[in-house]
């Protein structure tokens, strides 16, 4: 085994792992090899936990209907005259318009970034039943294997949905991803496992993490796994298995014991939004003041890479889709922009994203950029929160029911009482939907409303929900706009598999894409 663990490490080092470097110490010539669990815990931070994630999937927005591109109204009947934005030099508007091959312009890092962390995860989990601890270190060993399945379910669950079509009972037997659960690094082609296989598979390790999670000695530390973040990821995953009765089961648990939400009006409405530095301004993703985050990751970032950062290069660049009022030329809005699901009560609206404000002929318009991440100083880009779970339990609720569910109704307004500015705030009731479908379609934007532009969540949730049409407006001129339209069920809703991968491994099968031409 020691052999085997030697070749791993080397290989980690061949293939980037720079923070590899601590473990490759030469004595007498020969690597250092780890053995205790206590020179592991490192070893799996470093390399299996996704520390270039918000990075690596920055560009899949541009494919959702949270983002558009066009004019923006100064005035009644006005749009802005500025000279054509085109925001990192046209890759952005390759991936806006779902082009047939996205690697035309960009280089797809998300797979190999993911099976980087599942060799990661791989490593340690080979080593369990050799590690070295005392019995006062049981508890950390646990809590490293707990993180491991974790996090390896984890990557698994982001990799099927986004290179295979999506669950459902009817597309088990669908190629999914390539199944590897061995730290040895090979050049030997392997071939897709089907879509319910993976999904097995990320149960099983589900199942481990639970196991060990409930004999671990957690760390408070909330960049590291816990029981509160493999809680929200077991719901997620039986969510988009529509295992409703799993994720009422789990989420219930998770509510009794993390209910903490962020009660928006708590703080003066004018700390929202700001573009400034000021130390009052609010921050969702703020790891000290905000207790509803239960995990962040992902690195730390600014800005989203792709979307204007300004309302001055926010005329062609890519931003926040809102609705266009009647007298713009070019009303109506294509898709149900995100900005319309707020209304005036909704603090998210402002807390949520910055503001550039400009004043024309007696008329405001308020430019949004997102702003959740701003402030990263204590955590990172991305941020799980107890709200999802909020979330995923109404929806289970709502969509097992045959009714309207009381349940789920109870559940959103735990959730918007928090949201909606008191004096307006209204709870909701059995009454305000007609029917069960019209509750399930109010959790749907509700989510929109709560997650947007956290991880790629727009878009797997647009998958998982029936990969509906889509329209994208791609603007040439201040008046002219090329139309493109991403058919229901189309094959561009499953991304192709990387050219690295398609390349170099002779048994993989690739996804069909379609060309898409303008209207």
């Amino acid at each position: 085994m020691k052999r085997v663990l030697k070749n791993t490490i080397i290989g980690l080092s061949m293939v980037s792992f720079a923070s590899c470097n601590d473990w490759l110490m030469e004595t007498s010539g020969d690597l250092l090899i780890p053995t205790s669990v206590l020179e592991f815990i490192p070893l799996l931070y470093n390399e299996g936990y996704p520390r270039t994630f918000a990075n690596d999937l920055a560009w899949f927005v541009l494919m959702t209907d949270d983002v558009e591109t066009g004019t923006l109204e100064k005035g009644p009947g006005q749009v802005s005259t500025d000279d054509n934005f085109d925001f990192i030099g046209g890759e952005g508007r390759h991936i806006f318009r779902w082009h047939v091959d996205i690697e035309e312009r960009i280089t797809d890092n998300f797979w190999a970034a993911r099976y980087r962390n599942i060799l990661g995860c791989n490593l340690i989990i080979s080593r369990l039943p050799y590690m070295e601890f005392t019995e006062a270190q049981t508890g950390r060993f646990h809590h490293l294997a707990a993180q491991a399945y974790t996090l390896r379910a984890l990557n698994y669950f982001w990799l099927i949905n986004t290179y295979a079509v999506p669950w459902s009972p009817e597309n088990l037997d669908m190629p999914g991803v390539i199944w590897v659960d061995s730290p040895e690094i090979t050049r030997q082609p392997r071939p897709r496992s089907s879509i319910g296989f993976i999904y097995e598979r990320i149960e099983e390790d589900l199942a481990r993490a639970e196991y060990h999670m409930a004999r671990a000695e957690v760390s408070t530390n909330r960049h590291l796994i816990g029981p509160a973040a493999l809680m929200l990821l077991q719901t997620r995953v039986a969510l988009f298995q529509e295992k409703w009765d799993d994720v009422i089961r789990v989420g219930e648990e998770f509510i009794r014991n993390f209910s903490a939400i962020r009660d928006l009006n708590n703080y003066p409405e004018e700390n929202f939004g700001l573009n400034t530095t000021t130390p009052t301004r609010l921050f969702m993703f703020d790891l000290a003041n905000n207790p509803e985050i239960i995990f962040t990751f992902g690195g730390n970032r600014a800005i989203f890479p792709f979307l204007s950062p300004s309302f001055t290069m926010a005329t062609f660049g890519f931003r926040a889709s809102r609705p266009l009022s009647q007298t713009h030329p070019h009303y109506p809005s294509p898709n149900v922009p995100l900005m319309s699901l707020f209304t005036e009560s909704d603090l998210r609206r402002l807390a949520f994203f910055e503001r550039d404000v400009i004043t024309e002929e007696g008329r405001t318009y308020h430019y949004y950029l997102p702003m959740k991440f701003r402030s990263v100083s204590s955590g990172y880009a991305e941020n799980w929160r107890t709200v999802e779970v909020f979330l995923n339990l109404a929806e289970a609720h709502a969509r097992r029911a045959t009714g309207v569910s009381t349940e789920a109704i109870d559940l959103l307004n735990r959730l918007r009482v928090n949201r909606i500015r008191t004096t307006d705030f209204a709870p909701l009731t059995p009454a305000h939907f007609p029917n069960r479908q019209t509750l399930i379609n109010f959790i749907w934007d509700e989510r929109r409303r709560e997650l947007n532009f956290e991880e790629a969540t727009r878009w797997w949730d647009l998958r998982r929900q029936g990969m509906l049409q889509l329209e994208h407006r791609l603007y040439t001129s201040t008046t002219d706009f090329e139309i493109y339209i991403l058919p229901q069920g189309s094959n561009n809703w499953t991304l192709q598999i990387p050219r690295s991968e398609l390349l170099h491994n002779n048994l993989i099968v690739g996804n069909p894409r379609d060309y898409i031409a303008p209207q």
